[in-house]
């Protein structure tokens, strides 16, 4: 690694609620932009799949730009937006889940800093991943306890795509709002879910994915946000990104060898141990080279690696499972490859970018600026790494933000200073319990007589200490008197135990709702949008 090197960066989340992270500046947005156009600029000589840097920028914009409007504009009104050949794009990207308000706040920087530069504002639906979850944490009202439920919108599915999930049960789906408002009603008043689900329902399309992307974005255009949306599989299947793919393929070899040497230096120097983090590295299996890149056909509906075969004629592209071998000759012209890649997509076969060319294919050919977050921002130096070695320039910077928002309810007080004086008295009971005598008559707690004569007793014991030539007795001595101090005190410690039990009960219920995690469907509209607008004033 010769033109950059990783740098450790402690990058985390705001740990108070109402606390936020944005770098750089919304106000130092506009000079990351012509800096990032001038970094790509000097790309202008290299030659991806065929065409050159510049043009092929060029095309991907256009790509991008028509992608965005039809898709948006199949439940929003565009009639009203503008965008010149010389419009700068603002990128940010999220799986279309009920992801927690931090990540929403992406969205909310996207909207400030397009106006703030004049540019176009696109919302990346990354659904190529997995559904993890059909459900989401509640808190709830048990008793005199509060609990988190889990609440289902649908069956639970395994391995799906969110391309390609669709809702399985309508009643459960349909029934979510008033599930969960039976367990929220408790705590907050007019969450965002019942305006939020209307909207889910309403959706032309069955795929939750789509559902809830189109939702968000509707009640983000109610706020006045003026953001376009497009599915990123929908960019997958287009020429530009074939274009990558086919290079990729190409250079295999030297971009496996990139790509590795930068995920291991990540590791070194974030001391990860784990192969898997931040990406496994890429393997060579006989004579394939694992791409960065899924596949998948009908009869393998979970996705598979991808893998390449270079030969002097051929490249050969293949699954692990080898459900399929797919053939490009070299001696055909790169439009020629560029126009199979596609057509195969047109059939049983697609294929999708991982997470790190997910983000280079963004921020090198589609964008001006790509907005991360907090786990974003961390990976990506890793694809700065890759960047700067494979195609030999600097890489566009990129911003991070994040915020840290509760849920509006009043919340228990903190405990933390009780349980440690009651963890300190337990523990003086057990070891010094004249200690815990002391603390009793500093609270105002008259001792009677036997207590007192046992506190002198062992007080004088403890200053006779270095005077006293028989250490064993001495010490049986003081262990004496201690029991029978902790014999005047039968039930202190069962109490001081419930005491402490209950004291952390109400912790874990304050930390419980305070989290940064609960879904921000449950947060009021106004509310929620209130504190985000706020923070973005600042800047």
């Amino acid at each position: 690694m010769n033109q950059a090197s990783i740098t450790y960066r402690k990058l985390q989340a705001p740990p108070r609620n109402g606390d936020y992270f944005i770098e750089p500046p919304i106000s130092e947005s506009l000079s990351y932009i012509h800096a990032n156009q001038q970094r790509l600029a000097a790309f202008a000589d290299i030659e991806i799949g065929g065409l050159g840097f510049t043009a092929l920028r060029r095309q991907a914009r256009g790509e991008i730009i028509t992608a965005a409007r039809e898709y948006t504009q199949t439940y929003l009104d565009l009639s009203h937006t503008e965008v010149t050949e010389t419009t700068s794009i603002v990128l940010t990207g999220h799986q279309p889940t009920l992801f927690h308000p931090g990540v929403w706040f992406k969205n909310f920087c996207l909207d400030h800093i397009a106006k703030h530069t004049q540019s176009l504002a696109i919302n990346l639906i990354i659904d190529h991943d997995l559904v993890k979850s059909t459900s989401i944490k509640v808190p709830a009202q048990t008793g005199n306890a509060v609990i988190l439920k889990t609440i289902a919108y649908d069956v639970a599915t395994a391995s799906n795509r969110i391309e390609t999930t669709g809702v399985l049960d309508e009643n459960l789906f349909n029934s979510f709002p008033q599930r969960v408002a039976d367990q929220l009603d408790v705590f907050v008043e007019d969450p965002i879910l019942k305006s939020f689900w209307k909207h889910a329902q309403q959706a032309s399309t069955n795929v939750i994915g789509y559902k809830f992307s189109q939702a968000r974005h509707q009640l983000e255009h109610r706020l006045g946000m003026k953001s376009w949306d497009v599915p990123f599989s929908t960019l997958c299947r287009g020429a530009c990104f074939a274009r990558l793919f086919l290079h990729l393929m190409k250079n295999a070899s030297r971009f496996r060898k990139v790509h590795n040497a930068a995920v291991c230096e990540y590791r070194k120097v974030h001391r990860i141990r784990n192969l898997g983090h931040p990406v496994p590295e890429l393997e060579i299996l006989a004579d394939r080279i694992e791409l960065p890149l899924w596949s998948w056909t009908s009869s393998t509906a979970e996705r598979q690696r991808l893998f390449c075969q270079v030969t002097a004629e051929q490249l050969i592209l293949s699954d692990l499972p080898a459900s399929f071998e797919l053939r490009l000759d070299l001696a055909a012209s790169s439009n020629e490859c560029i126009e199979q890649l596609q057509a195969w997509q047109q059939t049983d076969i697609q294929f999708r970018s991982r997470a790190l060319l997910t983000t280079m294919f963004s921020r090198l050919l589609l964008g001006d600026l790509f907005i991360h977050g907090i786990g974003g921002g961390k990976y990506d130096q890793v694809t700065d790494q890759i960047i700067s070695e494979f195609f030999g320039q600097q890489p566009p910077q990129f911003s991070i933000a994040t915020a840290t928002l509760g849920l509006p309810v009043p919340l228990p007080t903190d405990g933390s200073p009780a349980i440690a004086a009651a963890t300190a008295d337990l523990r003086h009971l057990q070891f010094a319990p004249d200690k815990y005598l002391r603390r009793l008559e500093q609270l105002g707690i008259m001792l009677n007589s036997q207590q007192t004569a046992l506190l002198i007793e062992k007080q004088q014991l403890l200053k006779d200490s270095r005077a006293t030539s028989d250490k064993q007795a001495w010490h049986h001595t003081i262990q004496k008197i201690n029991q029978d101090i902790r014999n005047t005190l039968p039930a202190a410690a069962a109490q001081l135990e419930t005491h402490r039990q209950q004291l952390e009960t109400t912790q874990n219920e304050r930390t419980l709702l305070q989290s940064r995690e609960f879904p921000f469907i449950l947060f009021p509209l106004k509310n929620l949008a209130s504190l985000l607008e706020t923070s973005m004033k600042t800047f």
